[in-house]
């Protein structure tokens, strides 16, 4: 694989740049925990497999009905939550700012933790690009179980 320039290794994550439209996050590292594979935490659950993370969480917003925070994701490994193909999202020149406002806008919504984030701007909006830190404190309408599809 070739990193290009606007992209790089995220954790245990490779973002790679697919088009002008899309990138490709894949689990890097020669990890390969099977999903959930989280462990339990004060802040609730941390996922070893951030893939599975993103896309749990994006299908939960999108239940929720405030997808506009988050980067889309297109596609996924639907078997083993190896890669996903997100909207590529232009970086903001100052982030910190950024964060802090969508941050303000998503903490409005339901009981959600967010331990790291990374925001970008897409059609004109900040939303979040790298999102599999964030842990909803309440009932989740996306269970594991069905994501994986047990339930």
């Amino acid at each position: 694989m070739v990193l290009l320039p606007e992209t790089g290794t995220m954790g245990d994550k490779i973002v790679e740049e697919r088009s002008s439209e899309y990138v490709l996050k894949m689990r890097g590292g020669g990890r390969a925990d099977n999903p959930p594979n989280n462990k339990i935490t004060e802040w609730g659950p941390f996922y070893r497999n951030e893939v599975f993370g993103e896309v749990r969480i994006w299908l939960e917003a999108n239940s929720r009905g405030y997808p506009e925070l988050f980067a889309p994701i297109a596609d996924w490994d639907r078997q083993n939550f190896q890669w996903l193909v997100m909207e590529k999202a232009k970086l903001p020149e100052d982030p910190i700012p950024a964060i802090e406002i969508l941050k303000r806008k998503f903490n409005q919504r339901d009981d959600w933790t967010i331990d790291d984030a990374e925001v970008g701007v897409l059609d004109d909006r900040y939303v979040f690009i790298d999102y599999g830190e964030f842990w909803l404190r309440d009932s989740w309408n996306v269970s594991e179980e069905n994501l994986l599809g047990r339930g």
